[in-house]
């Protein structure tokens, strides 16, 4: 390893990567601080997975660099990079049980059996699998394997931590408690750690830092807050937010608004009124209740180019408008202070 750099943690210099003719990364870069926990979130084919491959050394970048606690590991073999990675699909050896699945790493690296029994007791704790350690891979949830592939991750002493999808193959019904087990077990390792998803709320639960890309770039990094509160461009807003972006004449005709910027709203910043008016420019399309927050989504057509244009409101549930259902004329606003505005 060559190359010391001031910034210590994980950072990715400029890397970009192609595929024949596509550009799986686009000059790349982002800085992960020591013991931080961040996520690289965005559609399917933006990259993310390729800059994890890329971090881990399964991938060699076609220009740039990939740094650990200030060296360049960027031709280091994956294997002599102090990083770990959980698979998407766990890897877990089938012909051993939990235990030797999680004292494999310690017993690559030579660490005596009795300290190697100690450390897979404490991380078969620390993951909540204690008294499991005897059962083979296949007698276990899908839960239960994917915090063993954690253990046995943890379990090598990795300086850094890479999670690929670790949540795909999660129960839906489990699936938050399970990263907050994750999140909760990030803050008792410390491990600088790098976690990809395609699932917005999910990366917004679990990050200090999220990295959102598209196409190949990382279009913006910055704190949950940060992207949430100010977000880059209208793709992160629509994007991590399910945010309503409408350009000056939508402003206008659904909102009221006169304004030259395109603007954004979240749909829990957008009330809806039930009026009388068949000709208001916004009717009901689809009610979806929900226990706390219901999502109503309107339609309405631009008269000048006859562009149909889609608002969704989140409303509390218990405050709904009378008769709004399918089909009922409605007029939507949003207080000034909560619009986003964007560059045309």
């Amino acid at each position: 390893m060559t190359g010391a750099d001031p910034i210590e943690g994980l950072r990715l210099d400029r890397v970009s990567r192609r595929f024949g003719t596509t550009a799986a990364l686009r000059d790349v870069s982002f800085h992960v601080p020591p013991c931080a926990l961040a996520v690289i979130v965005g559609p399917s084919g933006c990259g993310k997975s390729t800059a994890l491959r890329t971090v881990a050394g399964f991938e060699s970048p076609d220009a740039g660099r990939v740094l650990l606690d200030g060296l360049d590991v960027t031709r280091v073999p994956p294997e002599r990079r102090s990083a770990a990675m959980v698979f998407q699909h766990y890897a877990l050896f089938p012909n051993l049980d939990v235990a030797g699945n999680v004292a494999y790493g310690p017993r690559v690296q030579g660490v005596e059996a009795a300290p190697r029994a100690t450390l897979v007791r404490e991380m078969l704790e620390l993951v909540g699998l204690a008294g499991l350690d005897l059962r083979r891979p296949h007698e276990l949830s899908g839960g239960q394997q994917q915090r063993v592939a954690l253990a046995r991750a943890l379990a090598a002493r990795p300086k850094l931590l890479l999670l690929d999808e670790p949540l795909s193959n999660v129960d839906p019904s489990l699936r938050r408690d399970t990263r907050t087990r994750l999140r909760t077990l990030h803050e008792a390792r410390g491990v600088t750690t790098l976690w990809v998803t395609h699932d917005r709320e999910e990366a917004l639960a679990v990050a200090d830092i999220v990295i959102v890309m598209r196409a190949g770039e990382v279009v913006q990094s910055g704190s949950p807050r940060e992207v949430c509160e100010s977000p880059a461009t209208t793709f992160v807003a629509e994007f991590l937010l399910d945010a309503n972006v409408l350009p000056p004449s939508a402003a206008k005709a659904f909102l009221s608004l006169a304004t030259d910027e395109v603007v954004a709203a979240r749909p829990d910043h957008v009330g809806l009124e039930r009026i009388a008016d068949d000709s208001a420019p916004l009717r009901v399309v689809t009610v979806a209740y929900g226990p706390v927050r219901t999502e109503v989504v309107c339609e309405g057509v631009l008269a000048a180019s006859g562009e149909t244009f889609r608002v969704r409101s989140h409303v509390d549930t218990d405050a709904l408008p009378p008769g709004l259902r399918a089909g009922a004329p409605v007029r939507a606003f949003v207080r000034p202070a909560d619009l986003l505005r964007f560059r045309r």
